[in-house]
């Protein structure tokens, strides 16, 4: 026999917020029988009215202030999404309501832990156009390909990141250094040491990105610095390179974590 899909009311925020695109993506991805009310539009009586036909209610939005005069009067699981710090300010005692009704909570970033404890921590998930961008990461490097250089150490990091390495050497017309310049996202310049470095320059001249060792005239400036290792390297691409810090961020992943929050609610 087919279990039975549990019911979640979803409350969101005003048609057209980042607050309601984002209840639409979860309404979307999360495997349970949804019904979607715009808490500004449902009065206080139809909201607690509808209530009763769900196994669950989902504030999607954790500005309460709108239905004040029913919170205590809900009898299904309720689950408050705690998307900011400065949503206590619109709801001054918004942590004795929860606590007075046992109410479960979920927060988008980690900070929010703090001042929300035994909330889950789910963050939003970042639309397809987004992480479906082919765009190659192309780091440069411009010069002579020598250990003084540190271009095998580029090179290396630039390996173990995944990221394109697509260095200017051997002998190349200036004029034609502006072009080759703008084809890269962040130029890596990791001398042993350096009178001038012109490419550096050049770079921020047209502000392209730079990482250096603090070498020569880079001293001066106010740049990322790197040490001549690996690590170090890398450390200092992905200061630019940030795709891998928010790969995981997927409506899939998030939707994921929502429903198994549902489940363990209703278990």
């Amino acid at each position: 026999m087919e279990q039975k899909k549990p019911k979640v009311l979803i409350l969101s925020d005003k048609p057209g917020w980042v607050v309601d695109r984002n209840i639409d993506n979860i309404i979307k991805g999360v495997p349970v029988d949804f019904t979607k009310e715009y808490y500004a539009l449902v009065d206080s009586q139809k909201l607690l009215n509808m209530s009763n036909d769900f196994d669950l209610i989902h504030y999607g939005n954790s500005d309460l202030s709108f239905h004040l005069d029913i919170i205590d009067k809900f009898t299904k699981p309720f689950l408050l999404s705690i998307r900011s710090g400065r949503y206590g300010n619109y709801v001054q005692n918004l942590q004795e309501i929860i606590s007075r009704n046992k109410f479960f909570t979920h927060v988008i970033n980690r900070d929010l832990l703090n001042e929300f404890p035994g909330s889950v921590y789910i963050p939003n998930g970042i639309s397809e156009q987004f992480l479906n961008n082919k765009k190659q990461f192309v780091v440069g490097f411009a010069g002579k390909p020598t250990e003084y250089k540190g271009f095998e150490l580029i090179k290396k990091a630039c390996e173990e990141l995944n990221v394109t390495f697509n260095p200017a050497i051997g002998d190349i017309e200036h004029s034609k250094m502006k072009d080759y310049y703008e084809s890269i996202d962040l130029l890596v310049s990791a001398s042993y040491n350096e009178g001038h470095c012109n490419p550096i320059f050049e770079c921020m001249a047209l502000n392209i990105p730079v990482i250096t060792t603090d070498v020569g005239s880079s001293k001066d400036l106010n740049l990322i610095k790197i040490e001549r290792n690996v690590e170090s390297i890398k450390n200092g691409i992905l200061k630019f390179y940030t795709y891998p810090q928010v790969r995981d961020f997927t409506w899939e992943n998030a939707n994921k974590q929502m429903f198994n929050l549902y489940k363990n609610i209703l278990n």
